[in-house]
């Protein structure tokens, strides 16, 4: 199960509801997908360094994976506050 706040997310694992908190800052996520059955989180989003839609995967370990799927040509401006 995960929770969406903005980019940090909480996973919580479901054979022993253990929660866990990680930040995705390098994406827009557009969507994301668990399932009990498997430890990895989906994910579909925009990354900002490159402007690439992209699928990823987000890994037990909380590693990030991703696949870039199609280049967009919009420039993207970051503003942190």
């Amino acid at each position: 199960m995960v929770f969406l706040q903005n980019t940090t997310f909480s996973k919580i694992a479901m054979k022993d509801y253990q929660e866990s908190q990680f930040q995705v800052l390098e994406y827009k996520i557009q969507d994301i997908s668990a399932n009990s059955e498997s430890p990895n989180i989906i994910f579909a989003g925009f990354r900002y360094s490159d402007s690439a839609n992209v699928v990823g995967t987000i890994t037990e370990k909380m590693k990030l994976l991703s696949i870039m799927l199609q280049k967009t040509k919009i420039k993207t401006s970051i503003l942190f506050r």
